[in-house]
């Protein structure tokens, strides 16, 4: 029975780190937006942590630097595919030959 061929883009592994951590941000990005937004309505606005301070500050840029590298890295992915599809086969059929020789 063949083995159906099996390869691993790195890239993948990449794009799904930069998705988490886009989503993780965007989270904490929303989360910055509906504290800001309640402070508007206290009389006594109270401190912010430091985080949501700098959110405020960068936050925009952040998400924008972030979509920028997942956007890249998910070009790579596929631009990629191939590449890595043709270096399992010719691993498969190099490790095919060297079963072949041994059994010759």
């Amino acid at each position: 029975m063949a083995k159906s061929r099996t390869f691993r883009n790195p890239f993948y592994v990449l794009v799904m780190l930069a998705g988490i951590v886009f989503v993780l941000s965007a989270c904490a990005y929303g989360t910055m937006l509906v504290r800001v937004s309640r402070m508007a309505y206290e009389e006594q606005p109270q401190l912010q942590p430091a985080w949501i301070v700098w959110l405020e500050r960068q936050g925009t840029w952040l998400l924008v630097a972030e979509l920028v590298v997942l956007g890249i890295l998910t070009v790579a992915a596929i631009g990629t595919d191939d590449y890595w599809e043709q270096r399992a086969a010719r691993r498969e059929n190099r490790q095919t030959s060297e079963i072949g020789d041994r059994t010759s």
